[in-house]
């Protein structure tokens, strides 16, 4: 199963990704949310994006939206530092399923990944 990563922060990016592949889940990473969609393999799709919706910045709503129409059972999960901005407010309204305060314990972030991939947080929203 794929994760993709929309995140601006190298730093950040570099550290997700390498959690989320010690757990064996191929994972793609951008720094914006047009390189995001531009990449987007509708044929296989990733199963669960990852996003800073500051990366995304004022096209958050957007690309959560598109995202959406490409397959709606993605399921889109939100990481922060910034749980009151504006992107995340948009980010969440348009589809976001979960919200992540950064910094993110790895493990929580495993967890909620694999039931993201499972299926079982696509139907409700909640802020950690």
């Amino acid at each position: 199963m794929s994760v993709a990563i929309v995140e601006n922060d190298p730093a950040v990016l570099e550290g997700l990704q390498l959690v989320l592949e010690e757990h064996g889940w191929l994972v793609r990473s951008y720094a914006n949310g047009r390189d995001l969609l531009n990449d987007v393999d509708l044929r296989r799709p990733p199963r669960c994006v990852l996003i800073n919706p500051d990366a995304l910045g004022p096209n958050a709503s957007h690309t959560v939206r598109a995202l959406l129409e490409f397959d709606s059972d993605i399921t889109i999960i939100g990481t922060t530092a910034r749980p009151d901005a504006l992107a995340t407010r948009e980010a969440v309204s348009a589809g976001t399923r979960l919200m992540l305060t950064m910094p993110v314990n790895p493990e929580v972030l495993v967890d909620y990944v694999r039931a993201a991939l499972g299926g079982t947080i696509r139907n409700s929203f909640r802020r950690r």
